[in-house]
């Protein structure tokens, strides 16, 4: 079988497995020469009805392993090596493909490309699209039957990327920065805007943080040296806040329990600092671990914060590193890495209390939608790796990923948005240079957990054409 590159590499040391549903599954193996091979986590399904592939992925990479289609229609991949150069290791962990769980379904098509847009929940259970290199907006909302519908709605009055989009107590949304000072308002009843006075500087690659006063703290930001400004929206004006004590951008700010927020990370900065809204003042945290930027925070349902991934500057690249910030001690703490590096990828929280990591780019995902991969290398980008259509999901209770539901189309550069209806909607974005139109949703019942058996093996050695006898924990009720 040749490998989803195009690069004329053969894939060795896979496995293929039918699945009850009649379609093909293509699982791991390695990829490239005889003296350079990498391990493949790649698991994309053949649908022969219509002739075509989506993309799937295994948490782990491997090759020389068995695949085993269980009684409850499920597949346990089981042990197999892990690297796949002269020295080879072996694994003694296991995991379950279950052909049930809960697929993305495809939304209708934005009327606009765009990256570097936002998305904001609307007070009437809508969403508005904004920006993203363009003045267009549009609304997503649901009909009376419950379809999924995307419209036009009135343009701002300037184009934006990579500005800020904040849903204020008057249900009013601010629209702040994107390559300029401007600032305009929305009001979500009429659909009109209403242009603001201007910011101190222009910002893009900044954040907003609507603080309990009701005031937004802007911090940051492309070009804006450590200035932060506050915009009151009784007085609709801007006025100075304490600089920061970094200058920041492509960073994140998050509101904690407390009232206080924290500000971590940023284009080559591994630091995070607090800003006290009522003494405005900062003060140093402690350091995340690596230089990151372009990664996500979210607020856990215990007022913990979690960042996962992003753009490592020193060694260009994304990262699969994570850390947790307990406001009780004041610490960073590392966790758990994500099963493989991404950066510009999304992230919510989901009602579990489980945040669920959407697409992104970082280790290679080869797949039919990624054939593209050696011809965009070919014309200069850096072997950084692929736009990502995997999304993984950390529990706080275990500090444990595990695999989510993979996208129909690998992306990055997108947003993503936890709708009223508890809905994952996923937002425009890029493969590659494509921009994407379409949306994709995912309701958040999440797939049944997985309990992954292990292999009480102490070695595990697995030949090309070799059986595996299993014996272990976790097995009786995955296999049932």
């Amino acid at each position: 079988m040749q490998s989803g590159d195009n690069s004329g590499n053969t894939v060795v040391w896979d496995s293929a497995v039918l699945l009850p549903s009649g379609e093909v599954m293509f699982i791991g193996g390695a990829d490239g020469d005889d003296f350079n091979r990498d391990t493949l986590s790649w698991a994309p399904i053949y649908h022969p009805s219509v002739d075509s592939w989506s993309p799937s992925s295994m948490i782990s990479d491997r090759h020389s392993f068995t695949a085993t289609v269980l009684p409850s229609r499920a597949v346990l991949v089981a042990g197999g090596g892990i690297r796949a150069h002269f020295f080879t290791s072996t694994t003694d962990r296991a995991e379950i493909y279950r052909e049930s769980a809960q697929p993305w379904t495809q939304g209708p098509a934005l009327h606009q490309i765009r990256h570097g847009h936002s998305v904001t929940s609307l007070p009437n259970g809508s969403i508005m699209v904004a920006g993203g290199g363009t003045n267009a907006v549009e609304i997503i909302e649901r009909t009376q039957e419950g379809i999924l519908t995307t419209r036009l709605s009135n343009a701002m009055f300037h184009s934006r990327g990579h500005h800020t989009a904040t849903l204020l107590p008057t249900g009013k949304v601010l629209v702040a920065g994107g390559g300029s000072a401007t600032a305009e308002l929305f009001d979500p009843q009429t659909e009109t805007w209403e242009e603001l006075p201007q910011m101190e500087i222009p910002r893009s690659h900044h954040t907003a943080t609507l603080l309990p006063s009701g005031k937004v703290l802007l911090v940051g930001g492309s070009g804006s040296s450590n200035s932060t400004e506050v915009f009151d929206p009784q007085a609709e004006s801007w006025h100075s806040s304490a600089p920061s004590l970094a200058r920041r951008a492509g960073h994140t700010a998050t509101l904690l329990l407390s009232g206080s927020v924290i500000v971590a990370g940023g284009q080559g900065l591994s630091s995070s600092e607090i800003y006290d809204p009522v003494a405005d003042s900062w003060h140093e945290s402690t350091s995340i671990g690596d230089s990151v930027a372009f990664h996500s925070a979210s607020l856990l349902a215990d007022g913990r914060v979690l960042i996962v991934g992003g753009e490592v500057r020193d060694d260009p690249g994304a990262t699969s590193s994570c850390a947790i910030f307990d406001p009780a001690t004041g610490n960073w703490s590392a966790v758990s890495a994500l099963p493989k590096p991404r950066m510009w990828h999304s992230a919510q929280t989901l009602p579990s209390g489980e945040v669920f990591v959407v697409g992104g780019f970082g280790g290679w995902e080869l797949s039919p939608a990624n054939q593209v991969i050696s011809t965009k290398i070919q014309k200069g980008i850096p072997e950084l790796g692929s736009p990502l259509s995997s999304t993984v999901i950390f529990d706080p209770k275990t500090q444990a990923w595990r695999s989510g539901p993979s996208l129909a189309q690998p992306r990055h550069d997108h947003k993503s948005i936890l709708s009223s209806a508890n809905e994952v909607v996923v937002v425009g974005g890029r493969e590659w240079f494509d921009e994407i139109l379409g949306l994709e949703v995912l309701g958040t019942d999440p797939p049944a957990r997985v309990r992954a058996p292990r292999i009480s093996s102490s070695v595990l050695e697995l030949s090309h054409h070799g059986t595996l006898t299993l014996e272990g924990s976790n097995l009786l009720g995955d296999s049932e």
